[in-house]
């Protein structure tokens, strides 16, 4: 079965977690990994 109101609730909930798990997150960078480096 298919909810109109449940669905746009799961789609906006989703957004809202996709927003803040972002804005938490922490980059970093490896100082002993050289991004030139041929493999």
């Amino acid at each position: 079965m298919y909810n109109p109101k449940l669905a746009a609730s799961q789609l906006m909930g989703g957004m809202i977690m996709g927003i803040g798990q972002a804005s938490l997150e922490e980059g970093s960078i490896d100082s002993s990994e050289s991004a030139d480096r041929e493999c």
